[in-house]
């Protein structure tokens, strides 16, 4: 392709607008597969110049040859140039590229709310009713803290560091169901009051494993606190909302002043406001893209809770008539059932508080690092959850 990449994509995001087509609609028609959309964002951006068959039929969608789409953008370019040489910068693109952004911070806010929405079903469903049950099982014995060695090394990578950190969230989700047996009392207490207790239980398993050597103490106990940080401050979603707000509110700005003659005042005025958009979406978008990748496996989760591990805890009756029970007359097959119960109610809350703030506020490699432990986490919480129920 001879024109600008810039160009060529502002020509093919106007005509898909015109044509009231979606970036993933014009994708499929011009023959991407998989990740359609996000492919033609990216021409349209500027990022990716499309191969001959796909610039075929990116045309052929849009009602056009390639011939008249090449016109098209060099024609774009050519009066791009000239309001350069004239000292007249446009705006047009950049501030399609913040409706973008808009755009997609508009989907963030569906997927956050469909995630909260399955976390609510899966207590509901299962985590609530399997932790009054709990209650009511007298005895309840728990296995010793897992120690740093068992899942987390000195050089560790995600998986090894996402396995640790469930077997802490199990031995906290563990501790906390034995707690309230032993008081005989846990319906009626929040989600965010039982995060608490698995909270407090990491933090201890962390503390154990000062019986171990002094790395793997510290390690085992920097596992445990960041567990703990997240059981107790993931559920804050005023983030969400900053977020949102602070492009959508600058964006207002900017379109104001959209399509109109500006005097080299007014020009400036503008350039400086969008340099500020463009600033905070450059700190803050990668993170929020990386949000809104792992949600859906989040939601998924919690949602697979809510239906199937509901179902099979109504059919799981080990406290009888008398609304009581004991963990030693459970038998094997009794007390193998609760565990692995518990080894979903762990998961439960594993992916019911995954660090939303850290993935947010992350930045560089912090934020790789956290997008793939996180990843890694949600990955574990759902093959431990399928493979339970």
């Amino acid at each position: 392709m001879t024109v600008s990449d810039s160009a060529f994509g502002q020509v093919v995001r106007d005509l898909r607008r015109e044509q009231g087509l979606t970036q993933g609609a014009l994708g499929v028609a011009a023959g991407y597969q998989g990740g359609a959309g996000v492919t033609v964002s990216r021409i349209e951006n500027g990022l990716l110049e499309p191969s001959a068959d796909r610039l075929e039929g990116i045309a052929t969608a849009l009602g056009l040859t390639s011939r008249d789409l090449l016109d098209l953008a060099t024609a774009r370019a050519a009066s791009a140039r000239e309001q350069s040489q004239n000292g007249i910068e446009s705006f047009d693109h950049r501030i399609a590229v913040i409706q973008e952004v808009n755009e997609r911070r508009k989907s963030l806010a569906t997927a956050y709310r469909a995630y909260t929405e399955a976390g609510a079903a899966a207590d509901s469903s299962f985590l609530s009713p399997f932790r009054a049950m709990a209650a009511r099982i007298e005895g309840i014995e728990v296995e010793e803290a897992p120690h740093a060695e068992d899942g987390r090394g000195g050089d560790c990578n995600a998986r090894a560091e996402a396995s640790y950190q469930l077997r802490l969230t199990t031995y906290g989700v563990k501790e906390a169901l034995a707690r309230s047996s032993r008081i005989g009392s846990a319906a009626g207490t929040s989600f965010d009051s039982f995060a608490e207790a698995v909270a407090l239980s990491t933090v201890a398993a962390g503390a154990a494993a000062a019986s171990a050597s002094m790395t793997s103490a510290m390690s085992g106990l920097g596992t445990a606190l960041n567990v703990a940080s997240s059981l107790r401050g993931a559920r804050s979603t005023s983030w969400l909302a900053v977020a949102g707000g602070v492009v959508a509110g600058a964006l207002v700005a900017a379109l104001t002043a959209s399509g109109a003659k500006r005097t080299r005042k007014q020009r400036q005025i503008l350039d400086e406001e969008l340099l500020k958009v463009e600033e905070q979406i450059a700190d803050t978008q990668p993170g929020l893209d990386a949000l809104l990748e792992v949600l859906p496996t989040a939601t998924k989760t919690l949602n697979y809770i809510a239906v199937h591990a509901g179902h099979a805890l109504d059919r799981w009756d080990v406290v009888g008539a008398s609304g009581h029970g004991d963990w030693r007359n459970l038998g094997d097959l009794g007390r193998s059932q609760y565990e692995a119960f518990a080894e979903i109610a762990a998961a439960q809350v594993a992916v019911q508080t995954i660090s939303v703030r850290d993935l947010v506020e992350s930045r560089g490699q912090e934020l790789d690092r956290t997008k793939s432990l996180v990843d890694e986490v949600l990955t574990q919480s759902w093959e431990r959850v399928t493979q339970q129920v």
